[in-house]
């Protein structure tokens, strides 16, 4: 009889323990999905900052002209704003629907005192023996794209973005040509011209195993700089 009662207080106070138990460990919260996002200053601008809007937390801070974000941050899938400041003045506002799991890229540009910020997904895939280039002209004058390979003469089966217009003064979003992988040499000349000194002259080197990067050609800056400069897309 001792036994038994002994057995029944024992289980009593067990049941509480498991009880409590159950009650810590709480429903499983799902993880939150989120989108990579890459970061550029393509203006000639210094300190620029950017954050979501309805958040404090920079994604990215002291970026420089030319700078890029070695890392990518997170961004909460779905509707997002960001916005580029500097010395907080507001330069520009872009939205985008992000996806989770997918890549994309943001720039700031500007031509003289207009600024634009863009968000671009970085979903192309590159065609076989083919690198996927996307162009961004951050200067403030047209300019065709050329891509042969080096040294090779630039001429018409060359040209990959004919006029192509500053970003800044543009509503489109750019897009991606394929050019075979060995030709390397991306050169900017002023729109018609194919001799003399180009604007840029860039040499294609380290991309991604996808083969994808986007060129963005700028103007030489203060204090001077390239005049070109690659980005590759978050992997």
């Amino acid at each position: 009889m001792q036994r038994i009662f002994r057995f029944a207080l024992l289980a009593l106070i067990a049941l509480p323990i498991a009880c409590d138990d159950d009650d810590d460990d709480g429903p499983t919260q799902p993880q939150q999905q989120v989108a990579q996002l890459r970061i550029v200053n393509a203006a000639d601008i210094a300190d620029v900052q950017v954050r979501r809007v309805g958040s404090t937390a920079p994604l990215a801070e002291d970026l420089d002209f030319r700078g890029v974000t070695q890392s990518c941050v997170e961004v909460p899938a779905g509707e997002q704003a960001l916005v580029f400041s500097t010395g907080g003045v507001e330069l520009d506002i872009s939205a985008a629907t992000f996806e989770a799991d997918k890549s994309y890229t943001a720039f700031l540009v500007a031509a003289g005192s207009t600024r634009r910020a863009v968000i671009v997904p970085d979903d192309e895939t590159a065609s076989d023996g083919n690198n996927a280039l996307r162009f961004i002209n951050a200067t403030s004058t047209a300019g065709d794209v050329y891509v042969t390979p080096p040294g090779g003469d630039p001429g018409a089966a060359f040209l990959a973005a004919g006029n192509l217009g500053p970003l800044a003064r543009d509503n489109s979003l750019p897009g991606y040509a394929h050019r075979a992988t060995d030709h390397t040499q991306v050169r900017l000349f002023a729109p018609g011209a194919t001799t003399g000194n180009p604007r840029a002259d860039f040499a294609l080197a380290g991309l991604p195993a996808s083969r994808l990067a986007t060129v963005v050609f700028t103007a030489d800056g203060f204090p001077a700089g390239p005049t070109a400069f690659l980005v590759t897309p978050c992997e």
